[in-house]
């Protein structure tokens, strides 16, 4: 059979993390029935590519926290994606599914990109071969990527380009050239291979073959299992940490404390961590999957790890065990929205720092603190369905400031106060499921 005219490539299997085990697992494309397009009848047309705009700044290490990311010299916290991509027609449109309530829907660039930046996100995974057009040196699908890349940094993406899907391939550093070259303005992190299956070996040659290349000495990541931590800790020519993980589909009382289990302890390795593929094992929306990624969302931020979701939104109905990634929707979005508005109000000096809560069986706390504020999230984990009340917690405020306490959900203002220099505890307002505190300066205006 002839290759649908809507997919130019295919995502092959890889395998998965699952609840400790390695599974085989795929991002599969929409079935073509479901999309009723037709074999291609002749050669695709290569579009006029989209100019790639000179980036104006590209993220970087925070100077002050090794964990932390900056850009244009202040603070910057990558909520990201990747997603599949979809050609179709003649003229090799692309496609991304997009807020498929009812039934599958895809749209354009410009408003799929405009959608996803207006919520705040910032960050885009581009991962070549992976449920996506293939690419290599005499490949006729440059354009398309140009297109793509284009189109991402007009809506204000950082953009992380992994050149191969699974296997490194040496033969082919020629093609890793002309992506640094061709899109040396653009990109703000390469990654050599998606959940590689080679060898350490291989993808240090890759690695250091990026780094001699590239002027501006962007940062250079591999994508993994948890199974292969140990070697990819040890590869001197890896800037950044990149896990995957796919968390299990009832873990919303834990997810929280999952993320500190599955991620935070990569810190020790001197590197920064962003997860370059994170959603849900057995289904991509349920009833309670935008609270879990609102959960995970919160909880990353403030344990310095940045998320990058796979996104699935062009179907609100994919079951595929394993790695069934995750619906980002409207409320989704609108999630994502707060926590982006509230990081922004966060400055680059922050550390982690203590705090305590009298009602620790049922309530989690996180905090952040520098000269210059104090800030601070709870997640109420046994009880989701009724306000948690009665709590209160220890802090120790570098700062004297006003205290905004934030609803996640909604971005509400739920009360505001006052906040001296030093130890002292401070009463929580009751709030449902989660609540964040923000000690600054100047007062909040209460929505």
């Amino acid at each position: 059979m002839a290759e649908p005219s809507l997919l130019i490539g295919y995502r092959t299997t890889a395998q998965v993390h699952n609840g400790g085990n390695i599974q085989s697992a795929s991002h599969n494309p929409p079935p073509f029935e479901i999309l009723g397009i037709s074999p291609l009848t002749k050669p695709p047309v290569t579009p006029t590519p989209t100019r790639v705009p000179t980036l104006q700044g590209l993220m970087y290490r925070n100077p002050n926290n090794p964990h932390r990311w900056m850009l244009d010299g202040k603070p910057f916290h990558p909520i990201g994606f990747g997603d599949c991509v979809y050609v179709r027609g003649a003229n090799n449109a692309i496609l991304m599914g997009f807020d498929g309530e009812q039934k599958p829907n895809f749209t354009d660039l410009d408003t799929y990109f405009k959608a996803y930046s207006d919520a705040g996100f910032n960050f885009l995974r581009i991962s070549v071969g992976n449920c996506s057009f293939p690419l290599d040196l005499m490949s006729e699908n440059w354009a398309l990527m140009d297109t793509y890349i284009g189109k991402a940094r007009q809506y204000g993406f950082q953009i992380q380009f992994c050149f191969f899907n699974t296997n490194a391939d040496l033969q082919q550093l020629e093609y890793v050239r002309k992506c640094v070259k061709r899109y040396e303005t653009a990109v703000a992190i390469w990654e050599v291979c998606n959940e590689t299956n080679s060898s350490d070996a291989v993808v240090s040659v890759v690695a250091d073959f990026v780094k001699s290349i590239d002027a501006k000495k962007r940062p250079v990541t591999v994508s993994h299992h948890p199974n292969q931590y140990p070697y990819l800790r040890d590869i001197p020519a890896l800037d950044l940490i990149s896990p995957h993980w796919y968390q299990e589909d009832d873990s919303e009382f834990s997810l929280d404390k999952d993320i500190v289990d599955r991620f935070v302890y990569l810190k020790a390795w001197g590197k920064p961590v962003i997860a370059g593929e994170y959603g849900l094992s057995s289904a991509n929306w349920s009833q309670v999957s935008a609270l879990q990624m609102r959960l995970a969302s919160w909880s990353a931020f403030f344990n310095e790890v940045g998320l990058c979701f796979w996104n699935t939104s062009w179907d609100k109905n994919l079951k595929q065990e394993g790695n069934s990634n995750i619906y980002l929707g409207k409320q989704e979005r609108s999630f994502i929205k707060v926590l982006s508005d509230f990081t922004k109000q966060v400055p680059g000096d922050v550390k982690i720092a203590n705090i305590m809560v009298n009602k620790p069986d049922s309530v989690r706390a996180y905090a952040l603190s520098s000269g210059n504020g104090y800030f601070a999230y709870l997640h109420a984990f046994t009880n989701h369905r009724s306000q948690t009340s009665g709590i209160s917690m220890t802090i120790e405020s570098k700062t004297a400031g006003y205290a905004t306490w934030i609803e996640p959900s909604t971005g509400r203002v739920l009360a505001t106060g006052k906040v001296s220099a030093g130890r002292q505890t401070l009463p929580v307002p009751p709030f449902l499921i989660d609540v964040a505190l923000k000690v600054s300066s100047s007062p909040s205006v209460k929505k």
